[in-house]
């Protein structure tokens, strides 16, 4: 089994690896591709004010993120989601952050697997 990050899911992890390490490497670079058009229309519905693109943006962004078993960018967009069905916006500054949550957990899963960055 390959070292584990507590920023990613071992359950998670090891379900996926039974898929084949080279299947993971491959749904990490398109996930790498995919997160930051889903922070960008997350920060384009903060601007705006959008709450229903913040939940819709938000739960694509927990739901590939979940798939690979990547804990902080799962729930903070969960939280975001949430938020958003009650009418609230997140703040520039937490888009920011799930930003930098998704690249880290990009990060420690490829290190988890041992994978090479894009």
């Amino acid at each position: 089994m390959p070292a584990h990050s507590p920023s990613v899911d071992a359950a998670a992890l090891a379900g996926l690896l039974d898929l084949g390490t080279d299947f993971v490497i491959e749904l990490a670079g398109d996930y790498e591709q995919q997160y930051p058009g889903l922070v960008d229309r997350l920060r384009a519905a903060v601007a705006t004010g959008n709450a229903v693109e913040v939940v819709d943006t938000a739960h694509m962004l927990k739901s590939s993120s979940a798939y690979l078993g990547l804990v902080e960018p799962r729930d903070m967009a969960k939280a975001m989601e949430t938020a958003g069905r009650a009418g609230m916006v997140p703040t520039s500054a937490m888009v920011d952050t799930i930003a930098q949550a998704a690249a880290d957990g990009l990060r420690s899963l490829r290190q988890s697997i041992n994978a090479p960055s894009g």
